[in-house]
């Protein structure tokens, strides 16, 4: 496995976390927003940043626990498969040795949508993106599950547009029930808008706390 995630950031870029006990598994799950809108796609300094960022909680993860990452963007599509990463920690998938993949594979994304490897989305839709991991990867009662979502949390989707004005709606239920955080990485950047910032930070923390998350942490300077 380590070595097809090895291959997947080499296809990507040609050209080149919270303290737990040791014996407790944890899930990670990470959402790359590959939205126009995002700074992710395209400046080469902040996706190395949140590379960085995502590769500590990666580098800390105990044995047994599970890496997921995915992208997102437009509802329903499935392209974009080298951002798409399923791992376990063990002696052949070692964490210090993800970390080092993933932060390559993270800061290599504006390259690679430039080279046309990686397919820039015109919609938002971070609701659907959680939904789907509470669904298929989220095990709030068997591990401590994180959920990072790089994103500039611009909800842009058949249930919100929030630049509209629109409003986040509340989840129907606590999906992430005993979930431990959710992690937003540069809510508002690139909207150029601190009102528009402050209410999505406001407005996430919330969704987060309803969808049953202990915490939430909502970042904008990336």
């Amino acid at each position: 496995m380590l070595k097809r995630f090895t291959s997947a950031v080499l296809g990507l870029f040609a050209f080149s976390g919270a303290a737990v006990a040791d014996d407790v598994p944890e899930t990670l799950i990470v959402g790359l927003d590959v939205s126009r809108s995002n700074p992710l796609v395209a400046d080469p300094e902040y996706a190395a940043r949140v590379g960085d960022f995502v590769a500590e909680y990666v580098e800390g993860l105990s044995f047994k626990s599970k890496l997921i990452i995915r992208p997102f963007g437009a509802y329903g599509k499935r392209s974009n498969a080298p951002l798409r990463i399923d791992e376990r920690i063990s002696a052949r998938a070692k964490p210090e040795e993800l970390s080092v993949g993933v932060a390559a594979l993270i800061s290599a994304i504006p390259q690679a949508v430039e080279a046309g490897k990686v397919k820039t989305q015109n919609r938002t839709n971070v609701i659907a993106f959680l939904q789907d991991a509470a669904a298929n990867h989220a095990d709030c009662e068997d591990s401590v599950t994180t959920v990072i979502v790089a994103t500039d949390g611009i909800e842009d989707s058949r249930y919100a547009r929030v630049v509209a004005g629109a409003g986040l709606p509340a989840p129907k239920k606590p999906i992430f029930q005993g979930c431990a955080e959710l992690v937003m990485l540069g809510v508002g950047d690139g909207a150029g808008d601190p009102e528009l910032t402050n209410r999505l930070r406001a407005e996430w923390e919330a969704w987060a706390i309803a969808a049953g998350f202990e915490s939430y942490s909502g970042y904008n300077d990336m």
